[in-house]
């Protein structure tokens, strides 16, 4: 089953980010001193991005542009990071402190990632093969269930200008009790908890719940309503 490894945030174990200045020109010693710990996330391979000639969009989440964020590294917190995610190569980048490049940032030990206001983890297909590896969002966290959203980008090429482009797609998948199942709408709350079905339906018709235009909130709700009605019968 898909699990991120525990999270120091109950903890409360915050290092705190003091602002990086740089002359244009910074020695290794200069740089390792002013990164100190953060040296072990700046120290992958430098991404190597898409040429804008050669493509007409980016399968970055949400934008191109490096955005702040958070990230929980082998268990230790950096906030106020400058980030980007690239679900193509599945690829976390980080903007160097100088600001020149970004590097890649090896995913196994990549806890958790709080970007434009969405956390994501990466999945190991060694722990659970019915997903595939890469970055996914979190739209549900319970005790028996597991609600997660997956972009892909698909490339494509244009016999028209010889360019490549990217076409997003967006599936859900629930993970309940070790088992994944992939989610298209509320139907699947349905099948697993036949036992509450008219209690869903109910729900869904006093909470307005429309799947067409806003997905992610209805299946988020279904999905904290049928945790909930999980532990109060202790379903197995």
């Amino acid at each position: 089953m898909m699990h991120p490894k525990p999270l120091p945030y109950m903890v409360v174990f915050y290092i705190f980010v003091t602002p990086f200045v740089f002359s244009q020109q910074v020695s290794i010693k200069d740089y390792l001193d002013t990164a100190k710990d953060y040296a072990v996330i700046y120290s992958g391979e430098v991404e190597e991005g898409y040429n804008p000639y050669f493509h007409e969009n980016f399968p970055y989440y949400q934008t191109q542009n490096y955005a702040p964020g958070d990230l929980i590294y082998d268990d230790i917190l950096y906030t106020h990071q400058k980030m980007r995610l690239d679900l193509y190569k599945e690829q976390l980048i980080i903007l160097l402190p100088e600001k020149q490049y970004g590097k890649i940032v090896s995913p196994d030990k990549v806890n958790r990632i709080k970007l434009h206001d969405k956390e994501f983890i990466f999945h190991n297909s060694t722990e659970n093969k019915e997903l595939k590896n890469g970055y996914y969002y979190v739209m549900h966290e319970g005790e028996r269930m597991f609600l997660v959203g997956k972009q892909t980008f698909q490339l494509t090429r244009s016999f028209q200008n010889s360019k490549f482009s990217f076409k997003k797609q967006i599936a859900y998948y629930l993970l309940l009790d070790g088992k994944s199942h992939t989610v298209k709408n509320q139907r699947i709350f349905y099948k697993l908890f036949p036992q509450c079905k008219e209690q869903i339906k109910r729900l869904v018709k006093e909470n307005n719940l429309n799947f067409s235009k806003d997905k992610e909130t209805g299946l988020s709700v279904l999905a904290a309503y049928c945790e909930e009605w999980l532990t109060k019968n202790d379903f197995q």
